[in-house]
């Protein structure tokens, strides 16, 4: 293999071994799928999860200087100063960190493409995924924990892609009421559907104002997808990019309460205080306040499904997308006035 897988691999597992956390083993199969997506990022010239939920997935991109195995690693480590330890759980800000110290995550493949005008694209995949709501505390050690039982210390790479013996250990994505997520119910909550979609629309429509954007239209369509959607997220506990052409996506979770209409809002506008006006562009960080924003965009819909465990899973689809690159300086204006009333932090939640 390649100094760029072996240099990615190690640089994981050297991460790893801060956290006590057991080394990742090289997957071929997963190296084979991260590089087909790969391609496909350095076409689209975007970053954008693939519709998948059987893997975990980082990604990154980068121009003007090489994306190393150490230095896409160092940029999803780098996610460690935002995280609480002490109140442990998703954020935007900080799940590819998450996913790359996940202690239940065994096995790692990546790939690596470059673009026509020279942007390079990495992928990385792992299995089993990280970042499932809950058990974050179980496998998001501290630096400096005492080693784990998952000791795979050998870091060179292996070709397990015609080896069963790994597969068979492996568990299939959690997709029951005694295995993850269960069937989603279809309660409404104690914020109907109805006030749930207006009460998010005004509140989203309120933020865009602030920015000079015109005011998004329901898009019954788009609705009906991400509502698919979040039904889907909701029976498998698994928040993944929804399987349509031409939208912009955001998404959430919450567990232990009710994740409101203007809340939703307010957790993706919050990123707003993270954006760089002076260099615009995409960043993991901030990319659902420039979609929530994104000028061009006109139409939304959203769906919302809550888990048998009381979980509230929330998708929302936006036409045309935002997010665009190159497109960001005419898209995402500087606020003006003061920002809308909104509901505050406090809760848990998982943005994507």
């Amino acid at each position: 293999m390649g100094n760029f897988q072996n240099d990615i691999l190690s640089a994981h597992n050297e991460y790893r071994r801060k956290h006590g956390t057991g080394s990742l083993k090289w997957s071929s199969k997963l190296e084979s799928k991260a590089q087909k997506w790969a391609n496909q990022l350095a076409k689209k010239g975007y970053l954008q999860h693939e519709q998948q939920s059987e893997d975990g997935e980082n990604i990154a991109c980068l121009k003007g200087e090489e994306l190393s195995g150490e230095k896409a690693s160092a940029m999803w480590y780098d996610e460690i100063k935002d995280y609480n330890f002490n109140q442990q759980g998703f954020n935007s800000k900080t799940g590819h960190f998450t996913q790359l110290i996940w202690e239940s995550s065994t096995e790692l493949g990546v790939g690596k493409a470059t673009a026509s005008n020279g942007m390079q694209f990495v992928v990385a995949r792992y299995f089993p995924p990280g970042n499932h709501i809950k058990k974050f505390a179980d496998n998001v050690r501290p630096p400096g924990s005492f080693p784990s039982t998952n000791n795979n210390s050998n870091n060179n790479i292996r070709n397990n892609g015609n080896n069963n013996s790994s597969n068979n250990n492996r568990v299939s994505p959690r997709r029951n009421g005694n295995n993850g997520g269960g069937a989603a119910t279809n309660k409404e909550g104690s914020q109907s559907n109805n006030e749930f979609k207006k009460n998010f629309l005004r509140s989203h429509n309120n933020y865009r104002k602030r920015h000079g954007s015109q005011p998004l239209k329901w898009n019954t369509k788009l609705e009906e997808k991400a509502r698919e959607a979040a039904e889907d997220a909701a029976k498998t506990n698994t928040l993944r990019s929804v399987d349509m052409s031409n939208v912009g996506q955001n998404m959430a979770a919450m567990t232990g309460g009710e994740l409101m209409g203007d809340k939703v809002s307010s957790m993706w506008y919050e990123e707003e205080e993270g954006y760089n006006y002076n260099s615009p562009g995409f960043s993991s960080s901030t990319g659902s306040f420039t979609q929530l924003v994104w000028k061009e965009s006109r139409d939304i819909g959203i769906g919302r499904a809550f888990g048998s465990k009381g979980q509230t899973f929330v998708i929302a689809l936006y036409q045309p997308p935002g997010n665009i690159r190159g497109q960001y300086e005419q898209n995402v204006s500087r606020p003006s006035g003061p920002v809308p009333t909104d509901q505050k932090q406090g809760c848990k939640c998982a943005i994507l």
